[in-house]
């Protein structure tokens, strides 16, 4: 009696979801049809491209969602801002016929309004000329607030170049007939570096990783070297994440503490694949499917240090016509080293041994077993 109960409560419950998944599904709606009404200056395909409301086609079926539908509209507005139509509205309804949805975009343009002047005070070390670029400011064309507000973070970035570490900038507009715009710079102290700090070194020795530091304590802080400095512990292979962090200086506005954050790939790995896929059994001849695998096993931080290590054996192969045993099977192994530092020099180096083994089908049919193997060096080094 008991497991009769079970078994009809779990009945129950399945019966119950599955008239839910059918009542979510009959509810679910398509959109028929997109209409734009009102546009004139801003071409239609180019509002439509701005939406992720599509309307359904013979190949793909649309689902209607009203909360990306809102977002549209958003979106919508903000690509007219950004083309100089300060006063745009977009209201978004719908109408549903036959359970497909209509969506309508009602579009009131207003005047467009272009860049009259720009006026930029406070800045000495950065040119008029490069700000107006990099806030994309031309006299004469539409007026577009949107990317300059993005692009604020650039003219930041720019003055970081030259250590001007804490400015800022405002831009104000005073709009009539045309836009006139005031841009504001406070530039700021330069900033120098007094030390820097690391994190998130667990086994790895501290010195693998101030070689590849681009600045050292009492210089200027430059946004440059800061990326330079980032980009080359990410490319010693060993750190899945690195970012460096200004910190203010207690009771002085020139000077920073540079906090660098890092964090490891797991150390060693096993790792393999394999499957029927193209196979380049000659090399420089056209991939021939076949069956295949590999495993390997890598040790990205051999004997503490930056040095990837990783050994890998490679089977490969075609199927016979039945589909039952290799045919013409091809072996291979490998030992791969690299660094990025070579006799105490930041050169990039790679040596890698390799063994290889495969049958070569010759002339008439006849078959010659082929063995390869040897040593490799690659070294990049900018003169």
């Amino acid at each position: 009696m008991h497991i009769n109960l079970l078994f009809n409560k779990k009945v129950f419950l399945l019966g119950i979801s599955f008239f839910s998944c059918f009542l979510l599904a009959s509810q679910k709606k398509t959109v028929k049809t997109v209409s734009i009404i009102g546009a004139e200056i801003v071409k239609e395909s180019l509002i439509l491209s701005a939406m992720r409301t599509k309307k359904s086609t013979i190949f793909s079926s649309q689902e209607f969602d009203s909360r990306i539908l809102r977002l549209d509209a958003i979106s919508v507005k903000t690509l007219y801002i950004s083309n100089g139509f300060l006063e745009v509205s977009v209201e978004d309804s719908t109408r549903i016929v036959d359970g497909k949805v209509h969506v309508f975009l009602k579009i009131s343009e207003g005047k467009q309004y272009f860049l009259r002047s720009v006026e930029i005070q406070g800045n000495q070390t950065i040119t008029d000329k490069t700000i107006n670029k990099i806030l994309e400011f031309i006299p004469k064309k539409p007026y577009d607030p949107v990317t300059a507000n993005k692009n604020l973070s650039l003219v930041r970035q720019e003055y970081e170049q030259y250590g001007k570490l804490f400015s800022s900038i405002m831009i104000t507009d005073k709009i009539g007939d045309s836009v006139n715009v005031q841009i504001q710079v406070e530039e700021g102290p330069d900033v120098y570096i007094d030390t820097f700090f690391i994190e998130g070194l667990q086994s790895l020795g501290e010195d693998n990783v101030t070689r590849e530091i681009a600045f050292k304590s009492g210089d200027l802080y430059k946004k440059e070297e800061i990326d330079l400095t980032k980009r080359r512990i990410l490319q010693t292979g060993v750190f899945s994440y690195a970012g460096i962090t200004p910190l203010p200086v207690a009771g002085s506005d020139t000077t920073v503490n540079v906090l660098i954050e890092l964090r490891q790939f797991t150390q060693k790995q096993w790792s393999s694949e394999g499957g029927y896929f193209p196979i380049e059994y000659y090399r420089g001849v056209e991939p021939i499917p076949g069956i295949g695998g590999e495993i390997e096993w890598r040790n990205r931080s051999l004997a503490r240090s930056t040095t990837n290590f990783s050994a890998r054996v490679i089977v490969q192969g075609l199927l016979s016509e039945d589909y039952l045993y290799l045919i013409y099977p091809k072996f291979g192994m490998d030992m791969d080293f690299s660094n990025q530092w070579f006799l105490e020099r930041r050169i990039p180096t790679r040596i890698r041994l390799f063994y290889e083994t495969f049958t070569n089908l010759g002339q008439e049919g006849s078959l010659s077993p082929v063995m390869r193997y040897g040593l490799q060096l690659t070294s990049h080094k900018k003169l």
